[in-house]
C-alpha cells in the first residue's frame, strides 16, 4: 500500500528586499530681485517626502521630494520672510528577483541639515538623507495536513492559517479651496503646514475595498495686514473617499488598511484686488490594503 500525503496551500509575506542608503543634500541659492535681502537666518527645514515609488521587472525606482523652507528677516525689519524651494531625487535599486505583487515601503528622513548666508542675497544649504527601504511579496507554499497508508499513525493539531492574502495600493490627489473668515488677515507668507489623519474607515463590497476618512490641516502664516512680526493660525478638515480594486476579496476577509499623506502643498489664492482671501490645498495621499482569509 502506497503512502498518500494532503497537502494544503498556505500564503506567506516574502521578505525581498531591506536596506539602507544615504542622499546629499546640496543647494546654492540666490534670491530672486523681488526678495528682501537677507539680515538673520531664523530656522531652517528640509521635509523629505517619497512621492512615487514603482517596481519593473527587477529594478526598484522611486523619486523623492525634498521640501526646503527657509525663514529669514532683513535688516532694521522683524517681519518674517520665506524661502521655498523643492528638490527631487530619483533613485534605483536593484533586487535580488522579479516580483509580482510587491509592498514598498521607503522611509526618507533629514539626518542633518545645514544653512548659512553667504551674502545678503546668496544662500548655502548642505545636509544629508537617510532612506529605509523594504519590498515585501506575497508568496504561497505547500505544507503536509494529513497522510495515510502503510500502518502511518499521525498526532494532528488543528491550527488556523492564512490560505489567501491580497495587497492592493492607491496614489490619489485632492485638493480643496478654503475661504478665510472675516476674522482671519489676509495671508501674505505661508510659514508651516502641519498635517494629520483624523479619522479612517473601510468598507468591503465585491471585488473592491471603500477606504475613507479625515485629514486635518494646521497652517501658520504671517499677514500683511497685521505688525511686522505678526502671526495666524487657521485650521480645517478635507474628507477623502476611494475605491480600491482588490480581485476575489469579500467578506470572508480580514483587511487592513494604511492611510499616508505623501506631500501637502499650500498655496494663496488672491482675489484680484491685492487682498488673499483664499487658501488652497492640495494633497497627495497613498493607501495600502492588505487583506487575508483565515483557514481553519
Amino acid at each position: 500500500m502506497d503512502l498518500k500525503l494532503f497537502k494544503e496551500e498556505i500564503s506567506t509575506i516574502e521578505e525581498i528586499l531591506n536596506t539602507n542608503c544615504e542622499q546629499a543634500v546640496e543647494l546654492d541659492y540666490v534670491l530672486p530681485d523681488y526678495y528682501p535681502e537677507i539680515h538673520k537666518i531664523i530656522k531652517c527645514t528640509a521635509e523629505p517626502h517619497v512621492i512615487s515609488r514603482c517596481v519593473s521587472d527587477s529594478t526598484l525606482s522611486y523619486d523623492i521630494a525634498l521640501l526646503v523652507k527657509i525663514l529669514y528677516c532683513s535688516e532694521n525689519s522683524s517681519k518674517i520672510n520665506v524661502i521655498d524651494q523643492k528638490l527631487i531625487y530619483t533613485k534605483n535599486t536593484d533586487l535580488p528577483h522579479n516580483t509580482v505583487n510587491p509592498d514598498i515601503k521607503i522611509n526618507a528622513r533629514t539626518d542633518y541639515i545645514n544653512c548659512r548666508a553667504i551674502n545678503s542675497r546668496r544662500v548655502d544649504l548642505r545636509g544629508a538623507l537617510s532612506i529605509e527601504i523594504s519590498v515585501t511579496d506575497i508568496s504561497s507554499s505547500q505544507l503536509i495536513s494529513d497522510a495515510e497508508g502503510m500502518g502511518i499513525q499521525l498526532h494532528k493539531i488543528p491550527v488556523t492559517y492564512p490560505s489567501n492574502r491580497l495587497f492592493a495600493s492607491k496614489q490619489f490627489v485632492i485638493e480643496e479651496e478654503f475661504e478665510l473668515g472675516q476674522s482671519n488677515l489676509p495671508v501674505d507668507n505661508i510659514i508651516y503646514v502641519d498635517t494629520a489623519i483624523i479619522s479612517s474607515d473601510k468598507k468591503i463590497i465585491a471585488n473592491k475595498l471603500v477606504a475613507k476618512g479625515e485629514v486635518n490641516i494646521n497652517v501658520l502664516y504671517t499677514s500683511k495686514s497685521a505688525d511686522e512680526c505678526g502671526i495666524e493660525n487657521i485650521q480645517f478638515t478635507i474628507p477623502f473617499s476611494q475605491i480600491i480594486d482588490m480581485d476575489g476579496i469579500d467578506e470572508n476577509f480580514e483587511c487592513q488598511i494604511e492611510s499616508d499623506i505623501i506631500t501637502s502643498e499650500v498655496a494663496v489664492r488672491s482675489d484680484g484686488d491685492g487682498k488673499s482671501d483664499n487658501i488652497v490645498c492640495k494633497l497627495t495621499m497613498l493607501v495600502k490594503c492588505h487583506a487575508y482569509r483565515i483557514t481553519a
